[in-house]
Formats: structure tokens, C-alpha cells, sequence
């Protein structure tokens, strides 16, 4: 219970809870959808009609009767979703890591360790990315052998996890607005693309508040002198 509503501690455990948050989240939208879908309601029951048993179980989840065909479709989208970790691929899409890795922690921590900065230098922090994200932080920040106050990187996932249970939830609606679209329930789809457009506004605040965290461990780290000096040679390396 500690890692779907306490202090995320491990980078797995994170992983945990947005899975299990997919799965809450695609349950609440196909009971939403069933609710104020006709057409979705018969279609859903039209691809069951072959396993009766799955949409005549119920099973009793605090006063809510469930039914064993959604929680099925909900498993299912879940975890596939923790396959291929939906989150990293949306964020590969959209370059989200990528820009926040360069620009909130690998400048920073390059002005920190007074490196010249330029176009150039940029560009390669860009390709060489990961490689100096395991190198200059992550060997720092590890949730598995941190080498700065374990509490700065609990903060940080918690506030990464909750974006990326928002950004999975996001990949849910568009997944199930299309799924409406082919019905063509128009009206619900138009909905449905609305309530998207509140939840990017929301992600496009909520990561604002995230250079804070890493600048906090980036200060940290850099408050140790052979710290600086390990950075400072990996940079020059480039």
C-alpha cells in the first residue's frame, strides 16, 4: 500500500504505481464510457458475447458491482502499457526527458563544474545524453545506492510519478477517444479531446515545477569538491 499511495523509494517501485494507477484509470473510463456510450456499451458486449461468463461475474468492490469483462480489457491495457513502458515511449515521442535532462540538469550541473559552454558543447550534451545522465547524476541519485540524501530523490519520484500516471492516463483517453471516434459517437469523442487538452495544460504546469528537485540534488552533488571534480573530468571527455 506504501508504494501506491506513501513515498516512492525505488525507481521499480515507481513503475508500480503507475501501472496499477493505468489499470484504476482505464476501469473508471470504460465504466464512464459504458454509462454514456450506447454504442460502446453493445460493442463491448457483442465482443464478449462468445464468453459469457466474463460479463455475467461481478464481483463487489466497495459497494461498486464490477464487471469481470472490463476489469479484463483494463488488465490487459495495463499491462502492456508497463511492456513497453508507455510513459518512456510518449516522452521519447515528445523529447520530455530528453530537453529536461540537457537543459535543468546537464547545464547545470556543466555551469556548476564551470565547463565553456557553447553550441557545440550543447549538441554534444544532446548526443551524449544518457551516457552522462549515468555518469554525472544517476550515479549520484540512484534510488538503489544514492550517494546524496535519500529524501531529495523519494521527493523527485513521487513528483515523477504522479506526471507520468497523468501522461499514461492521457495515452488511455486518446486510445479510447479512437475507439469511440471508429463508433462514431462524435459527441463523446469531442469530450473526451477536451478533457485531453486539460490534462496537457496540466502536465505543461506540472513539469514546471520540476527543475526545483533537480536543482536541489544538483546542489548536493556539486557541495562535494572530488564530486565536481568526477563531473567536471566526464564533461571534459566529450
Amino acid at each position: 500500500m506504501k508504494i501506491l499511495f506513501g513515498h516512492i523509494e525505488k525507481y521499480s517501485d515507481m513503475l508500480i504505481r503507475i501501472e496499477f494507477y493505468t489499470f484504476v484509470s482505464n476501469v473508471i473510463i470504460i465504466y464512464f464510457l459504458t454509462d454514456y456510450s450506447v454504442i460502446f456499451l453493445s460493442s463491448i458486449n457483442t465482443i464478449f458475447k462468445n464468453f459469457p461468463s466474463f460479463n455475467t461475474i461481478n464481483t463487489n468492490f466497495y459497494g461498486v458491482q464490477l464487471v469481470v469483462s472490463y476489469l479484463l480489457v483494463a488488465v490487459i491495457i495495463a499491462y502492456i502499457f508497463r511492456i513497453v513502458k508507455m510513459h518512456d515511449k510518449i516522452s521519447d515521442i515528445f523529447n520530455i526527458r530528453k530537453y529536461f535532462d540537457v537543459y535543468h540538469i546537464l547545464l547545470p550541473l556543466s555551469i556548476a563544474t564551470e565547463i565553456s559552454i557553447n553550441n557545440e558543447y550543447i549538441g554534444k550534451l544532446f548526443s551524449s545524453r544518457k551516457k552522462l545522465m549515468r555518469s554525472v547524476f544517476y550515479y549520484y541519485t540512484s534510488s538503489t545506492d544514492p550517494k546524496i540524501d535519500k529524501h531529495s530523490i523519494w521527493t523527485a519520484l513521487d513528483q515523477w510519478s504522479i506526471y507520468w500516471i497523468i501522461i499514461e492516463l492521457m495515452a488511455s483517453i486518446f486510445f479510447w477517444a479512437l475507439v469511440i471516434l471508429l463508433l462514431k459517437d462524435y459527441a463523446l469523442f469531442y469530450k473526451m479531446f477536451s478533457l485531453l487538452f486539460i490534462l496537457t495544460l496540466m502536465c505543461l504546469f506540472w513539469i514546471r515545477i520540476f527543475p526545483k528537485y533537480a536543482q536541489d540534488q544538483i546542489d548536493i552533488i556539486c557541495s562535494n569538491k572530488d564530486n565536481l571534480k568526477k563531473i567536471r573530468s566526464d564533461f571534459n571527455a566529450l
